[in-house]
């Protein structure tokens, strides 16, 4: 009688590993393009004056649009100028954060001035530009260019 021993899981655990490893390299090369992807999603929407919810941002005041009315950006969107301080920062090998960096206006940092339009404070009313909608146009844009660079970069060869 011939016996034949395998080690069947063993070698599946060794290629399940060294699999992963390979997927997590992949995944932490095309962390900083997807962030990129993100904020230029979020720019582009916040300038054409809409929320993260597909909803119009509200009219500034009468007496602020007399001052924002002949400033880039237009009259409802956040300005160009905030929305360029947006910035990706790894955390370890699986994901980014997106953030503000730098000056904001007057002595508000950019991150600062970023969570007042963000929720709204005294007068300025709420205009949630950062973030996305679950589901929306733009999550599916930018999963199809999370599969893209995905595949472009990994392959089972």
């Amino acid at each position: 009688m011939i016996r034949l021993k395998s080690n069947g899981d063993k070698i599946a655990k060794s290629l399940a590993t060294r699999l992963g490893k390979q997927i997590n390299a992949r995944v932490h090369k095309i962390l900083p393009q997807l962030g990129d992807i993100v904020i230029s999603e979020i720019k582009k929407r916040t300038l054409a004056g809409v929320d993260k919810d597909g909803k119009p941002f509200p009219d500034y005041s009468p007496e602020y649009k007399k001052i924002k009315h002949n400033k880039p950006g237009g009259i409802k969107a956040i300005g160009g100028s905030l929305l360029n301080r947006m910035v990706t920062r790894k955390v370890g090998n699986k994901a980014i954060i997106i953030e503000f960096s730098g000056p904001g206006a007057g002595n508000l940092s950019a991150s600062r001035l970023a969570a007042i339009h963000q929720t709204g404070q005294g007068k300025m009313p709420r205009r949630a530009f950062f973030g996305m909608k679950p589901g929306s146009s733009e999550e599916r844009r930018i999963i199809n260019a999370a599969k893209k660079l995905f595949g472009q970069k990994f392959s089972l060869k």
